[in-house]
Protein backbone atom coordinates (compact mmCIF):
# COMPACT_ATOMS: atom_id res chain seq x y z
CA UNK A 1 0.00 0.00 0.00
CA UNK A 2 1.49 3.09 -1.01
CA UNK A 3 1.41 6.64 0.69
CA UNK A 4 -1.06 9.63 -0.11
CA UNK A 5 2.48 11.34 -0.03
CA UNK A 6 4.12 9.05 -2.37
CA UNK A 7 1.33 9.05 -4.79
CA UNK A 8 1.65 12.89 -5.07
CA UNK A 9 5.23 12.72 -5.94
CA UNK A 10 4.33 10.35 -8.45
CA UNK A 11 1.70 13.01 -10.07
CA UNK A 12 3.92 15.73 -9.32
CA UNK A 13 6.40 14.19 -10.91
CA UNK A 14 4.41 14.02 -14.03
CA UNK A 15 4.17 17.61 -14.32
CA UNK A 16 7.50 18.85 -14.05
CA UNK A 17 9.00 21.37 -16.86
CA UNK A 18 12.06 19.56 -17.46
CA UNK A 19 13.06 16.54 -17.98
CA UNK A 20 15.28 14.75 -15.10
CA UNK A 21 18.79 13.52 -16.15
CA UNK A 22 19.42 10.18 -17.04
CA UNK A 23 20.46 8.93 -13.32
CA UNK A 24 17.83 10.51 -11.69
CA UNK A 25 15.00 8.80 -13.76
CA UNK A 26 17.17 5.34 -13.39
CA UNK A 27 16.82 6.12 -9.50
CA UNK A 28 13.33 7.57 -9.75
CA UNK A 29 12.51 3.79 -11.68
CA UNK A 30 14.34 1.75 -9.08
CA UNK A 31 12.65 3.51 -6.37
CA UNK A 32 9.30 3.17 -7.97
CA UNK A 33 9.86 -0.50 -8.38
CA UNK A 34 11.12 -1.29 -4.77
CA UNK A 35 8.01 0.97 -3.00
CA UNK A 36 5.47 -0.62 -5.29
CA UNK A 37 6.63 -4.14 -5.53
CA UNK A 38 9.31 -4.47 -3.35
CA UNK A 39 12.71 -6.70 -4.18
CA UNK A 40 13.51 -6.88 -7.89
CA UNK A 41 13.19 -10.42 -8.04
CA UNK A 42 13.13 -10.55 -12.16
CA UNK A 43 15.51 -12.26 -14.92
CA UNK A 44 18.18 -9.51 -15.71
CA UNK A 45 17.56 -8.46 -19.54
CA UNK A 46 20.55 -9.24 -21.40
CA UNK A 47 20.38 -7.21 -24.87
CA UNK A 48 17.76 -4.21 -23.87
CA UNK A 49 20.97 -2.35 -22.71
CA UNK A 50 18.08 0.68 -21.07
CA UNK A 51 16.16 -2.46 -19.73
CA UNK A 52 19.76 -3.60 -18.03
CA UNK A 53 20.43 -0.22 -16.64
CA UNK A 54 16.82 0.28 -15.36
CA UNK A 55 16.81 -3.52 -13.98
CA UNK A 56 20.70 -2.61 -11.86
CA UNK A 57 18.60 0.80 -10.81
CA UNK A 58 15.92 -1.19 -8.87
CA UNK A 59 17.48 -4.65 -8.33
CA UNK A 60 20.85 -2.46 -6.37
CA UNK A 61 17.88 -1.80 -3.95
CA UNK A 62 17.20 -5.22 -2.86
CA UNK A 63 16.28 -5.31 1.00
CA UNK A 64 15.12 -2.05 1.25
CA UNK A 65 11.63 -1.35 3.22
CA UNK A 66 8.72 0.06 0.55
CA UNK A 67 8.89 2.70 3.06
CA UNK A 68 12.00 4.34 2.89
CA UNK A 69 11.81 3.70 -1.24
CA UNK A 70 8.75 6.10 -1.15
CA UNK A 71 10.97 8.58 1.31
CA UNK A 72 13.55 8.36 -0.95
CA UNK A 73 11.42 8.80 -4.10
CA UNK A 74 9.49 11.84 -2.12
CA UNK A 75 12.79 13.38 -1.34
CA UNK A 76 14.32 13.17 -5.02
CA UNK A 77 11.52 14.13 -6.66
CA UNK A 78 10.97 17.52 -4.59
CA UNK A 79 15.00 18.14 -4.87
CA UNK A 80 13.71 18.12 -9.18
CA UNK A 81 10.84 20.53 -8.26
CA UNK A 82 13.31 23.28 -6.49
CA UNK A 83 15.73 22.66 -9.93
CA UNK A 84 12.73 23.83 -11.71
Amino acid sequence: MTSDAFKAAVEELEKLTHKPSAADSMDLYGLYQQATIGDNETEMPSLDIKGRYNWDAWNNLNGMTPIEAEIMYITLVNKLKKGQ
